[in-house]
Order: structure tokens, then C-alpha cells, then sequence
């Protein structure tokens, strides 16, 4: 048996279980050895999850299964992963989390590898803070209708998250929601547009939209659908941004701590005024405004990338550590703190379902990278 067939064997015994220690070993330092054999795991391990064994026999046969790779072209015909693990140069999410075998083979099922702070996940939740300055905690396991008077202004149900009615001749207030880290939350506005909040953003709004334009404020991030109106412009304010449109889709990406702010259009068109300077942008485009410099600048992109984390799945592309980190920060409400400063550059493409628990994504980096990473007493996870 020739070293390709051996690693393909071994491969299979992982898959089903049958792998012994020893064996896990000899593929752990071959996955290490370089990113080709590592892609190459990855697309073997994902097949024979879509497939099984029968189907995989078959998927082989067809595609030829090759694990030495001869050049980038046949590369990318051979490694074909689902659209939302493309770019994967890291184990990190498409395979199950049976891979902690790979780290931690020898620990026993009942012993629990995390405290509760590193197992956290998303949640689907929601302050809604009246303009009485009353605070509604938005559980997604309740259903309930919001008044003002007599008046029904909003009801939130399990399904569809918070609702405003359509239009009612009645006297407006303005709300605000806040969606905390480690959270998400979608919301309907009186005009019909839908709003989907990120972790640790929050949107004021008013109930009902006046005649003439639709204005809103956002801190953080939030994909848009707006509904259209030629007679009434809808204007997000973002720090010192303006986003006009008239009916689109988009994503703005706005949160104070991070160097630049990005508006990511899906379809139709917006205008983004910063001060006097001004730019429309065109679907796939993104504008990124650099903080330091208040630089507008525009540049065609993989809409995906940005706008899947309303679907549930986060895309990162040749993503600094880093820069990760603050993202998982949002997500899970977890502090990091850097003990080797020299992980900081380290780069990373992968994606990850939502419903992911912390300890996966950590397991994976470490899997696939030197980056340890440690939880310390006080909750604080170092990386070293």
C-alpha cells in the first residue's frame, strides 16, 4: 500500500471511528505537514459526510480522489468544498466536532473539556427600550403584542421576531433596540423594510415614519431590506455617515472600536455620504471608510462574505487573529487576551455555523494552527 492509499485509509478509519491512537498520530503530523494535505483532509472529510460510505465509494471513483495535488488549477477542481467553507485553509468548521479526537484522544467522554464561559453559543435576544425609557427584555421563547393607548403599534412572535403594524394616523414614539454580544435579532419596521441586528448593536427608530423620509440611527451592524418608496428617501445615520436608498439590500458594518465602517451592497443602489465627499455605490461593491482618515474608498466583493451572518454562517477570508478575535468577542460575549503577541498576525479563512459552541472554534484553530488557547480563572481566555 502506497502512501496515498495508506492516508486515505486512514482517513476512513477517522471517519467511522475505527482509528486507533497510534494511527491518529501518524494523519495528525501528515495534516500538519503542509496546506495541501491539510485542504486535502478537509475535502475527504466533508465528502464522506454529505455522502457516506456507499455514496463516498462513488464520489471517489468519480472525482478521482487525489491527495499529492499537481498544481493549483486541478487543485480547485479536486477540493470542491460547499460554497460556505470556500477559501478554507483551516479545519475550523466544516468538520464535526468529532475531530477533537485529534487533541484530545485520550481524555475521558465524561470529563468536561470546557467551563461553561468557553461553551457559550449564539442566542436569539433583544433589549426593546421604549421612549418612556422602559427596558422589554425580547426573549425568543415569547409571543406578545405592544401598545401605546389603545393602539397596537408592534407584536413579536417566536417566528418573526418584532413587528411593527403598517401605517395607523396615530402619534409616533421612538424605540430603540439593542441586541448584546452573543445575540441576534430581526426586526419589521412600520414601512415593511426588515432589519436583521447583529451582536452588540442597537438601532433607534421611530413607531411609524412620517410622510416625507424614513430616518433611523444604527450603532454596530445590520443587513437591510428596504422596502421601496420614491416619494420617501430611507436614510441610515451611522457615526458620522449617511446611507441613503430609495429600495435595497444591504449590510453596514459600523462598530466604534473597529478601524473602518463597510457598507456592502447586495442589489439595487445607495449613496454614502461622509461631510461633503459622497459615493454610490453599485451591487457587489463595498465602501469602506477608514476612521483615521475619513477615506471613502470602493472595491467589488464577494457579497456573501459580508451579508451570511444573517443566514447563520460567518464567512472570514484571510482574516488577521487578531481581528477574529474581536469578532468572536461580539459573538459569544467572551473577553481574549494576547500572552504571545507574535499570534496576532496569524491569518485564517474558514467559516462557522452560528450554533457553533465557542470551544469548537477553539479547538479547530488549535488543531490546525500552533495557537493555543487557555481559560484562566477569572474567564479570560489567553492566547498563546
Amino acid at each position: 500500500m502506497n502512501e496515498e492509499q495508506n492516508i486515505e485509509q486512514l482517513l476512513l478509519d477517522y471517519c467511522t471511528g475505527q482509528i486507533t491512537d497510534a494511527d491518529t498520530k501518524i494523519l495528525r503530523i501528515w495534516i500538519h505537514k503542509n496546506a495541501e494535505n491539510l485542504k486535502s483532509a478537509v475535502s475527504f472529510v466533508n465528502s464522506y459526510r454529505k455522502t457516506r460510505i456507499l455514496q463516498y465509494l462513488e464520489y471517489r471513483n468519480e472525482t478521482q480522489f487525489n491527495l499529492t495535488l499537481q498544481n493549483s488549477v486541478k487543485r480547485k477542481r479536486k477540493i470542491h468544498l460547499i460554497r460556505w467553507t470556500a477559501a478554507a485553509a483551516v479545519l475550523l468548521l466544516i468538520v464535526s466536532s468529532v475531530f477533537l479526537l485529534f487533541k484530545n484522544h485520550n481524555i475521558p467522554q465524561n470529563e468536561p473539556l470546557y467551563s461553561e464561559v468557553i461553551k457559550k453559543a449564539w442566542t436569539k435576544s433583544a433589549i426593546l427600550t421604549l421612549q418612556t425609557g422602559e427596558d422589554l427584555i425580547l426573549d425568543k421563547n415569547l409571543s406578545y403584542d405592544l401598545k401605546e393607548g389603545n393602539k397596537l403599534i408592534s407584536k413579536k412572535s417566536i417566528s418573526t421576531g418584532l413587528e411593527y403594524s403598517a401605517s395607523q394616523k396615530t402619534k409616533y414614539s421612538n424605540h430603540s433596540l439593542y441586541v448584546p454580544k452573543g445575540g441576534e435579532y430581526s426586526l419589521k419596521l412600520s414601512d415593511g423594510t426588515k432589519v436583521w441586528l447583529n451582536s452588540d448593536s442597537e438601532l433607534k427608530y421611530p413607531t411609524q415614519f412620517d410622510d416625507s423620509i424614513r430616518e433611523i440611527y444604527l450603532k454596530g451592524e445590520a443587513y437591510f431590506e428596504v422596502e421601496k418608496d420614491k416619494q420617501r428617501p430611507f436614510i441610515v445615520n451611522s457615526s458620522d455617515l449617511k446611507i441613503k436608498v430609495l429600495g435595497t439590500s444591504f449590510n453596514i458594518s459600523s462598530y466604534l472600536t473597529d478601524k473602518s465602517q463597510d457598507i456592502t451592497l447586495v442589489e439595487g443602489s445607495v449613496m454614502v455620504v461622509l461631510n461633503e465627499k459622497s459615493e454610490i455605490l453599485k451591487p457587489g461593491q463595498q465602501a469602506k471608510v477608514n476612521r483615521s482618515d475619513n477615506k471613502i474608498s470602493l472595491k467589488d466583493v464577494d457579497v456573501y462574505y459580508y451579508t451570511s451572518w444573517r443566514d447563520g454562517i460567518y464567512n472570514f477570508s484571510d482574516i488577521r487573529l487578531d481581528e477574529l478575535i474581536v469578532k468572536l468577542s461580539r459573538w459569544y460575549d467572551v473577553e481574549f487576551q494576547f500572552v504571545n503577541q507574535n499570534q496576532r498576525s496569524k491569518r485564517l479563512n474558514g467559516a462557522v455555523k452560528r450554533e457553533k459552541e465557542l470551544s469548537f472554534i477553539l479547538e479547530m484553530i488549535s488543531l490546525t494552527t500552533d495557537v493555543e488557547f487557555v481559560e484562566t480563572k477569572n474567564n479570560i481566555i489567553e492566547i498563546k
